[in-house]
C-alpha cells in the first residue's frame, strides 16, 4: 500500500531495487489516480483488493472466449473451475 502512495519516480526506483515487477504498483497507482483514492475519498483497501481481482476476471473471460471457441465448452468450464480453485484466490 505504501508504494501506491510514492511517486512514479520514487515508486520505479524502489521497485528496481525489489524482485517483484513493477507493473501490479503501477495498476495500483494508477487506481489511486482514477478513484482518487490517493487524496482519502475511497478506502485506498477496496481499491488494492479489486485491482487484484481484475486479472483473475480477465483470465475467465479469456476462458469463456478463446478456450471455448479452440477446444468447447467442457475445456473452457475445467478452465474456469481450475483457475478458480486455485490456492492462492
Amino acid at each position: 500500500m505504501g508504494l501506491g502512495n510514492q511517486s512514479l519516480s520514487g515508486l520505479v526506483s524502489i521497485t528496481a531495487r525489489d524482485v517483484h515487477p513493477p507493473l501490479y504498483y503501477l495498476f495500483i497507482k494508477l487506481a489511486f489516480f482514477l478513484t482518487g483514492s490517493a487524496a482519502g475519498s475511497v478506502n485506498q483497501v477496496i481499491i488494492a483488493k479489486l485491482v487484484s481481482v481484475i486479472p483473475f476476471f480477465l483470465c475467465m473471460i479469456y476462458g469463456i472466449t478463446k478456450v471455448r471457441k479452440h477446444f468447447g465448452w467442457l475445456s473452457a468450464g475445467l478452465f474456469c473451475f481450475l483457475l478458480y480453485s486455485m490456492p492462492q484466490m
